[in-house]
């Protein structure tokens, strides 16, 4: 029988980047960044959130 995940004890490091910085880095990088989501943090959240959906750039031979 699966043990409830309210009873399993673990550590969690979480990293905090700006959303503009990483998608800088990105294009640097060779992505092109097609979709981005921001959103206010959640009623149990301390900080916003993002999302970055990047493509690898197609390159020309």
């Amino acid at each position: 029988m699966p043990t409830p995940a309210s009873t399993i004890t673990s550590n969690l490091d979480v990293y905090r980047f700006d959303p503009d910085r990483v998608a800088g880095l990105l294009e640097q990088a060779g992505f092109a960044v097609r979709a981005r989501l921001v959103r206010a943090a959640g009623p149990d959240e301390r900080t916003p959130q993002a999302f970055l959906l990047a493509r690898r750039r197609s390159r020309v031979r």
